[in-house]
């Protein structure tokens, strides 16, 4: 659960001291050190990244609705973390890590376009959608797919010209204002200093430049933990459509789901922390019971949405309000 930076140390901690691996990370170079270590000869114990939401849930969503298909032509993957609620003009409110956030909308993202894998950039794909009355746009994010393009390839379930892609999912005009911020302004830059063009007279009459400064990911993500709210009350919105062949006709299925943050035990547990929490922890119990692989990589999409959802962490997706009970 530590920041994505930290997350290959800590894979490595856990191979030597033979405790059985699993991360919640988005972070796309993290995750292939994690499965570098998995692929070692003999692996000591399992591991398992990329267990939370998206990635994580997502794909587990998206295999089991890419199963009604013989051949999947496309299959888009999309999440939202949202404020039910939003004032401010990012129409966003923190709901995780600001680190996180700017991260998955810098790094390249992987997709399938056309039959072909390639890395995108963060914020390109833009697309504007409408889900049970409300309007949405979504956007290349890193991350999100995890592993599942690779899975359905090797599985022979992609058609030759297939799409397979994952989106963040946000309030239309959200990602205007990003790009702004991390294009135009430069904050995604990962380590960048820039004078401030300020004048100062120096001894002799000569006119100076002065006060370099940081201009980086850094900075914003600072600014955002200081400057953006935040809020216990957010929904997680999840939305699976696949289009492919089945019996020789062309079909779509979607899948969905509208999450809101629910009252357990006590507190308000916000949307994004539930099903954050209740992706990983429905994995480590089905690896307690004998249900995954005791050693080596496990893939999210290898478990079946029945699986997860017979977990006792399922409901957090179905109906949370049954967590309780």
């Amino acid at each position: 659960m530590l920041p994505f930076d930290r997350v290959p140390g800590i894979a490595q901690a856990c191979r030597d001291a033979r405790a059985h691996y699993f991360d919640v990370t988005e972070d796309i170079h993290a995750t292939a050190q994690v499965e570098k270590l998995a692929a070692e000869k003999n692996p000591p114990i399992a591991y398992a990244p990329q267990c939370g939401l998206a990635p994580g849930y997502v794909a587990i969503a998206a295999a089991s609705t890419a199963k009604q298909l013989d051949s999947v032509e496309e299959l888009y993957l999309r999440v939202g973390a949202l404020p039910q609620f939003p004032t401010n003009a990012l129409k966003y409110n923190l709901t995780w890590s600001a680190d996180g956030v700017i991260n998955e909308y810098c790094k390249p993202c992987k997709v399938m376009l056309a039959g072909q894998e390639e890395l995108v950039p963060a914020l390109d794909g833009l697309e504007h959608f409408t889900l049970n009355g409300c309007q949405y746009e979504a956007f290349y994010t890193s991350g999100g797919v995890g592993s599942l393009i690779n899975t359905l390839r090797a599985e022979g379930r992609l058609a030759t010209t297939a799409n397979v892609a994952y989106k963040t999912i946000r309030y239309p005009g959200h990602r205007d204002l990003m790009k702004f911020l991390l294009d135009d302004l430069r904050f995604g830059q990962e380590h960048s200093e820039h004078l401030l063009h300020a004048h100062q007279r120096a001894p002799g009459g000569k006119t100076t430049e002065h006060n370099k400064v940081r201009l980086d990911r850094a900075l914003l993500v600072s600014i955002f933990n200081k400057a953006v709210s935040w809020t216990p009350q957010d929904m997680v919105v999840v939305f699976v459509n696949a289009v492919g062949q089945k019996n020789g006709r062309r079909c779509q299925f979607n899948f969905q789901r509208v999450i809101p943050a629910s009252d357990l035990w006590g507190r308000t547990w916000p949307a994004i922390e539930l099903t954050t929490a209740a992706g990983v922890c429905a994995i480590l119990d089905m690896h307690r019971i004998g249900e995954l692989p005791k050693t080596g990589l496990i893939k999210q999409e290898s478990v079946s949405l029945a699986q997860f959802n017979g977990t006792p962490f399922g409901p957090a997706y179905e109906n949370p309000a049954a967590l309780e009970g």
